[in-house]
Protein backbone atom coordinates (compact mmCIF):
# COMPACT_ATOMS: atom_id res chain seq x y z
CA UNK A 1 0.00 0.00 0.00
CA UNK A 2 1.65 3.52 -1.24
CA UNK A 3 1.56 5.85 1.30
CA UNK A 4 2.13 3.94 4.62
CA UNK A 5 5.30 2.13 5.66
CA UNK A 6 5.19 -1.82 6.50
CA UNK A 7 4.83 -0.91 10.55
CA UNK A 8 1.63 1.04 9.39
CA UNK A 9 3.07 4.91 9.89
CA UNK A 10 1.82 7.52 7.98
CA UNK A 11 4.86 8.97 6.09
CA UNK A 12 6.16 13.00 7.39
CA UNK A 13 4.53 14.23 4.00
CA UNK A 14 1.30 12.61 4.02
CA UNK A 15 0.84 14.57 7.36
CA UNK A 16 2.54 17.66 6.01
CA UNK A 17 -0.84 17.45 3.09
CA UNK A 18 -3.63 16.41 5.45
CA UNK A 19 -2.29 19.57 7.89
CA UNK A 20 -1.83 21.79 5.00
CA UNK A 21 -5.17 21.05 3.66
CA UNK A 22 -7.10 21.12 7.32
CA UNK A 23 -5.35 24.87 7.39
CA UNK A 24 -6.99 26.02 3.92
CA UNK A 25 -10.16 24.79 5.13
CA UNK A 26 -9.99 26.55 8.18
CA UNK A 27 -9.61 29.76 6.50
CA UNK A 28 -13.12 29.56 4.17
CA UNK A 29 -15.09 27.62 7.07
CA UNK A 30 -18.47 29.31 7.85
CA UNK A 31 -17.98 30.96 11.44
CA UNK A 32 -21.64 31.73 12.29
CA UNK A 33 -23.73 35.21 11.77
CA UNK A 34 -21.82 38.46 11.58
CA UNK A 35 -23.82 39.61 15.08
CA UNK A 36 -22.43 36.62 16.91
CA UNK A 37 -20.13 37.00 20.02
CA UNK A 38 -19.55 33.34 20.35
CA UNK A 39 -16.65 32.20 21.64
CA UNK A 40 -14.48 33.73 25.07
CA UNK A 41 -14.58 37.72 24.90
CA UNK A 42 -15.65 38.17 21.21
CA UNK A 43 -14.29 37.22 18.02
CA UNK A 44 -11.18 38.57 18.48
CA UNK A 45 -10.84 37.77 22.45
CA UNK A 46 -10.50 41.25 23.71
CA UNK A 47 -13.38 41.71 24.52
CA UNK A 48 -13.91 44.87 22.34
CA UNK A 49 -17.08 44.96 19.88
CA UNK A 50 -15.76 47.16 16.93
CA UNK A 51 -19.09 47.69 15.92
CA UNK A 52 -22.03 48.52 17.65
CA UNK A 53 -23.70 50.55 19.51
CA UNK A 54 -22.29 51.81 23.22
CA UNK A 55 -22.74 50.22 26.77
CA UNK A 56 -26.26 52.32 27.86
CA UNK A 57 -25.34 53.73 31.27
CA UNK A 58 -28.88 54.20 32.34
CA UNK A 59 -32.21 52.56 31.08
CA UNK A 60 -33.95 55.25 28.64
CA UNK A 61 -37.49 56.14 29.80
CA UNK A 62 -40.04 55.08 27.37
CA UNK A 63 -37.70 52.00 26.49
CA UNK A 64 -39.37 48.06 26.67
CA UNK A 65 -39.19 46.84 30.04
CA UNK A 66 -35.78 46.10 31.87
CA UNK A 67 -36.04 42.31 32.61
CA UNK A 68 -32.73 41.29 34.51
CA UNK A 69 -29.92 43.24 36.12
CA UNK A 70 -26.50 41.93 37.07
CA UNK A 71 -24.95 42.35 40.08
CA UNK A 72 -20.74 43.90 39.17
CA UNK A 73 -19.23 40.60 38.77
CA UNK A 74 -15.62 40.95 40.36
CA UNK A 75 -13.12 40.10 38.29
CA UNK A 76 -9.34 38.24 38.80
CA UNK A 77 -8.40 37.33 42.12
CA UNK A 78 -11.79 39.11 43.66
CA UNK A 79 -14.17 37.04 42.30
CA UNK A 80 -13.93 35.19 38.92
CA UNK A 81 -13.97 35.44 34.85
CA UNK A 82 -16.98 36.02 33.00
CA UNK A 83 -17.75 36.24 29.07
CA UNK A 84 -20.85 37.13 27.24
CA UNK A 85 -21.74 34.44 24.30
CA UNK A 86 -24.19 35.82 21.48
CA UNK A 87 -25.10 33.01 19.06
CA UNK A 88 -28.74 32.39 16.97
CA UNK A 89 -30.31 35.23 18.46
CA UNK A 90 -29.64 34.31 22.43
CA UNK A 91 -27.24 35.76 25.07
CA UNK A 92 -25.78 33.55 27.36
CA UNK A 93 -23.57 35.01 30.29
CA UNK A 94 -20.99 32.43 31.09
CA UNK A 95 -19.11 33.10 34.70
CA UNK A 96 -16.96 30.97 36.77
CA UNK A 97 -16.74 31.95 40.21
CA UNK A 98 -13.48 31.63 42.32
CA UNK A 99 -15.63 29.76 45.17
CA UNK A 100 -17.29 26.56 45.45
CA UNK A 101 -20.74 27.55 46.12
CA UNK A 102 -23.05 27.01 42.44
CA UNK A 103 -24.06 29.85 40.49
CA UNK A 104 -27.70 30.58 40.53
CA UNK A 105 -28.83 29.57 37.14
CA UNK A 106 -31.56 31.68 35.45
CA UNK A 107 -33.43 32.02 32.18
CA UNK A 108 -34.97 34.76 30.70
CA UNK A 109 -37.74 34.75 28.28
CA UNK A 110 -40.37 37.41 28.59
CA UNK A 111 -39.24 38.62 25.04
Amino acid sequence: MRGVTSAGIVPFSMIRCGSILLFALGGVWPTGNAGDWSQWRGSQRNGVVSEGVPLLRAWPEGWPKLLWRSETIPSGDDGGHGSVVVADGKTYISLVWQDDEPSEEREINAL
